[in-house]
C-alpha cells in the first residue's frame, strides 16, 4: 500500500525558456517542447532529491530520472523512471500517452498514465490528465492530474515563467503553485516552488541546471503528521535537441 502522501507525476525539477511546466516530475518541465518537436527524443535529470509537488520521496538523497519519448501525429508515447542513487533502485516508471493541440494562442493535451512502483510497496495506478498553456506574457499553464484508481483523486499545478536570452541560451525564472483534492485522502495546498533555470547547449546536447525552493505552510489536510518539510533542490537536465 503507497503512502498517502506519497508520488511525483513526471515532473522534473526543472523550469526552461519557454517550458510548459508540469513529471514524473513530474514535471511538465522545460523539456516538453523539444519532445514533441522530434520523432524519438531523450532527457535525464540528475536531482539533489525526488519532489512530487514539494512532497520528498527520496528521503533528501538523489535521484536519476531517465526519460525517453516518440511522436507521431500529435500523439505522443514516454516512458519515465526514478532510479535511487542510494539504493541503486529503479523504484517508479510511468508510461503516458499524450495528444496535443493548438487552439490560436492555447495549446492543449489530453493523455493517460500508468504508474508501477517496483522495489516500493506501493499499489500501482492510473492517471487520465489535461494540461493548458497560453502564448501570453509569463506563459501561464495548468495541468489536472485525475487518479482513477489507487490516489482517488486530483492535483493540479498553476505556473507562471519568463525566460531572459542570455549568450547562447537563456535563464529563465518560474513559479508554480501546487494543490491536491482527496488525492490519497489529502486536500490542500503542499507547496508553492520558484525556480531559477540556466539553458544552453554543449556538443549538441541542450543543457538545464536549475535551482528550486519549495515553500510550505500548514493548510488544510498539510498540517501536524502531515505537514510538508520545504527547502531547496538542485537539479541537471539534459536532453537531445
Amino acid at each position: 500500500m503507497r503512502p498517502t502522501h506519497c508520488w511525483f507525476f513526471a515532473s522534473l525539477i526543472v523550469c526552461g525558456a519557454g517550458a510548459d511546466p508540469g513529471v514524473p516530475g513530474a514535471a511538465e518541465d522545460a523539456s516538453s517542447d523539444s519532445l514533441a518537436e522530434a520523432p524519438i527524443a531523450w532527457n535525464a535529470t540528475y536531482a539533489s532529491w525526488y519532489s512530487f509537488q514539494g512532497l520528498d520521496y527520496s528521503q533528501r538523497r538523489p535521484v536519476l530520472q531517465p526519460q525517453v519519448s516518440g511522436s507521431l501525429r500529435g500523439f505522443t508515447l514516454t516512458a519515465w523512471g526514478n532510479m535511487d542513487q542510494t539504493r541503486r533502485e529503479l523504484n517508479e516508471i510511468d508510461i503516458s500517452l499524450q495528444q496535443d493541440w493548438g487552439l490560436r494562442a492555447v495549446s492543449v493535451g489530453l493523455g493517460y498514465a500508468r504508474l508501477q512502483y517496483p522495489h516500493r510497496d506501493w499499489e500501482p495506478t492510473q492517471e487520465v490528465l489535461a494540461e493548458l498553456t497560453a502564448e501570453a506574457p509569463l506563459h501561464p499553464s495548468l495541468s489536472v492530474h485525475w487518479d482513477v484508481a489507487a490516489g482517488s483523486g486530483r492535483y493540479w499545478a498553476l505556473g507562471v515563467n519568463h525566460a531572459i536570452p542570455w549568450q547562447q541560451g537563456s535563464v529563465a525564472l518560474a513559479t508554480h503553485l501546487y494543490f491536491q483534492e482527496h488525492y490519497y485522502e489529502l486536500t490542500g495546498i503542499p507547496a508553492l516552488e520558484t525556480s531559477l533555470c540556466a539553458s544552453t547547449a554543449w556538443a549538441g546536447i541542450s543543457v538545464q541546471p536549475t535551482l528550486s525552493r519549495f515553500w510550505t505552510w500548514p493548510n488544510g489536510d498539510f498540517r501536524n503528521d502531515q505537514a510538508i518539510r520545504g527547502g531547496w533542490a538542485l537539479s541537471l537536465l539534459c536532453s537531445s535537441r
